[in-house]
């Protein structure tokens, strides 16, 4: 089971500091990664997605990553980090 993000929480080294937007797969947050006190934004899939909605998830991950620093994992769900960028 998927658990619910808050601001605060800490997600896999990565601290939540707000919400930057939500789509229909996903929702975008600013965290801080913990061991390096940098900014990142933080996408994490919608609770209660199937696995279809994870495979097309993990599959933008890895074409991002092909244009951009980006790491995975899993925290009760999985997530996606890049840098964040100020627009």
């Amino acid at each position: 089971m998927m658990q619910t993000i808050s601001i605060g929480n800490l997600v896999g080294g990565f601290r939540i500091v707000r919400e930057i937007g939500r789509g229909g797969m996903a929702t975008v947050y600013e965290a801080v990664e913990e061991s390096l006190g940098r900014a990142v934004a933080l996408k994490m899939p919608l609770a209660g997605g199937d696995g279809a909605v994870l495979e097309r998830f993990r599959r933008e991950g890895r074409v991002v990553n092909t244009l951009k620093e980006l790491r995975e994992g899993l925290w009760r769900r999985p997530w996606l980090c890049s840098c964040a960028c100020r627009g």
